[in-house]
């Protein structure tokens, strides 16, 4: 199989690969999937070299040259990506390049966590990126959970343990002042730790003025350079930040969208920060996957590096050499019991469309019409939906939609829903769409938790109230809806948040039964408003697995 590859000048040259699962390249403004070649390796490793001024001591070269920094002060020699990876953020760094947002997507195991460490460690003992009235460097050190978060900061203390070590044996004697013979003694990183300040599971913090260091430790800083580790919740917001790594950020069943677009950019953006993104993918849904954009269709200005295991199988290390044998050995396990989607995934950067979700995430994107408005009135019959939030975490959710009785075609035309035990107003609301819409029936959920609602819809305003029994309707009513969606018998003004529900239902069996089920930490109020709308247009006759919202029904 012949394969056209970009290399990192930007030609491209022909690679003969013959592994069947190989992913098909991710295409962006600079990048494609890349084969790391001998001659690409040469290059890299030469390009540290060249960088190397020998009338300098290796603190300053380490303080200009981030590789010469892992290679001279950590004792790292790096991969030949993480080279290229490495130099493009320091680039951008020294406002030699515009790009402020960087994603590697690469295999597992192929060294992106020490790709972040290094970062780490550089920009905050050389001051690589000052804010604030401190004129200090502020990381935040996000991941997919909390416990992975500081993990990430516990490694980041190991690696500068083991750099201390290195530069002990390497270097002893070499110093001249006291304080560079102290630096040199095997206490490098731990002399520049601030122990009057916080330096714990979750703060790393480096003083800011070292005496006696003819080097630019914390150049022109006025306060300690920190590193905090942030689980991916809304307490991240308001930090001041200069660099944002978000590890594992293809997770989108343990990160959800809206923390990137309403807690991370935000804080990004006022500071002008960098922001780094690393994982495997994880699906073909969710802000990582729009920020690779392996389709074009998101527009994103992010840089992206796109690396199979493939990047291990020339180097020289005898580390990527045993890592590079112990993954060959996994593909050729997990091939021979068929599962090649996992090999595509893990191992060779694809975005596999998951077999576990509910609906086909290629008709879920069909669905949405950039032609259709959300709508305000509507003439024509129609029937409004009603999914009752519950008390912790699901929302109360209306729905109007309405059937062309020619052709079979459901249109969605309004949604509206309200914050988690926020539903005041639901009743005045829809008396207020009723003069506005011409709804023929008001369809529940009849659940529980809105049985109030629904006995004054029936005995006080004299509603026509079509009740969904949630134990034995909702089972045909989904999997007649999803005939529907299946045949492109329905439709939708652009609704990210529905989009985002559709797509993370999934389908899973037990040994006595299958059922659907939404994807950890996620709700399904919406699409489910949509579904009850649309029960007087559904055809019963579908056998589908069911699943049940304990929530409504504690």
């Amino acid at each position: 199989m012949i394969k056209q590859q970009m290399t990192a000048t930007g030609t491209t040259i022909d690679i003969e690969y013959d592994n069947p699962y190989w992913y098909e390249p991710v295409e962006t403004k600079r990048y494609s999937e890349h084969v790391v070649t001998i001659d690409f390796i040469t290059d890299m490793n030469i390009r540290v070299e060249e960088n190397l001024d020998k009338n300098k001591s290796i603190f300053e070269n380490s303080s200009e040259d981030i590789c010469l920094f892992s290679k001279y002060l950590l004792g790292i020699d790096l991969y030949a990506w993480q080279i290229e990876f490495l130099y493009d953020i320091q680039d951008s760094i020294k406002n030699t390049s515009d790009i402020r947002e960087f994603i590697a997507l690469t295999a597992r195991q192929l060294g992106k966590t020490t790709c972040l460490l290094v970062i780490i460690a550089w920009v905050l003992i050389f001051n690589k990126l000052p804010v604030g009235m401190s004129n200090s460097t502020q990381v935040a050190v996000i991941s997919a959970t909390d416990k992975q978060a500081k993990k990430l900061l516990k490694k980041l203390k190991l690696l500068l343990i083991a750099g201390e070590r290195y530069m002990h044996r390497t270097y002893k004697g070499e110093f001249t002042t006291s304080a560079q013979h102290e630096l040199g003694a095997g206490k490098f990183f731990s002399a520049l730790l601030d122990y009057k300040a916080e330096n714990n599971k979750t703060v790393i913090s480096i003083k800011a003025h070292f005496e006696g260091v003819q080097v630019p430790l914390l150049n022109e800083a006025y306060g300690n350079s920190i590193a905090e580790s942030h689980p991916p919740t809304a307490g991240v917001l308001g930090e001041t930040v200069s660099l944002l790594i978000v590890d594992e950020a293809g997770r989108h069943d343990l990160i959800d969208d809206d923390f990137f677009t309403d807690e991370l950019n935000p804080i990004g953006d006022h500071a002008d920060a960098i922001s780094i993104y690393t994982s495997t993918p994880w699906g073909p849904l969710g802000y990582f996957y729009e920020r690779c954009d392996p389709n074009k269709e998101f527009f994103s200005e992010a840089s992206l590096y796109c690396y199979s295991i493939e990047a291990l199988k020339n180097e020289s290390h005898e580390g990527a050499k045993r890592q590079y044998k112990k993954a060959q050995k996994r593909i050729s396990d997990y091939e021979a019991a068929g599962k090649h989607d996992t090999v595509t995934q893990v191992y060779y950067c694809g975005f596999v469309k998951g077999a576990l979700n509910y609906f086909d995430l290629d008709r879920v994107s069909e669905m949405f019409d950039e032609d259709l408005i959300r709508l305000q009135e509507f003439e024509g019959p129609c029937d409004i939906g009603v999914d009752f939030g519950g008390q912790v975490k699901s929302k109360t959710s209306i729905t109007i939609s309405r059937l062309n009785e020619d052709t079979g075609h459901i249109t969605r035309l309004f949604e509206k829903h309200y914050p988690v035990k926020g539903d005041d107003d639901l009743l005045d609301d829809i008396a207020l769409l009723m003069t506005r819409f011409n709804i023929q029936r008001v369809v529940v959920d009849d659940c529980p938790a809105g049985h109030t609602h629904i006995r004054t819809m029936e005995r006080d305003l004299g509603w026509t109230v079509t009740r969904m029994q949630f134990s034995t309707s909702k089972v045909q009513k989904y999997g007649a809806f999803r005939v529907k969606l299946n045949k492109g018998l329905l439709s939708s003004y652009p609704d990210r948040p529905l989009k985002t529900e559709m797509n993370n239902l999934q389908q899973s069996s037990t040994a006595t039964r299958s059922q659907i089920k939404v994807a950890r930490n996620k709700t399904d109020d919406i699409i489910d408003s949509f579904v009850i709308s649309c029960y007087n247009f559904l055809d019963d006759k579908v056998h589908e697995v069911g699943f049940i919202d304990w929530e409504n029904y504690g």
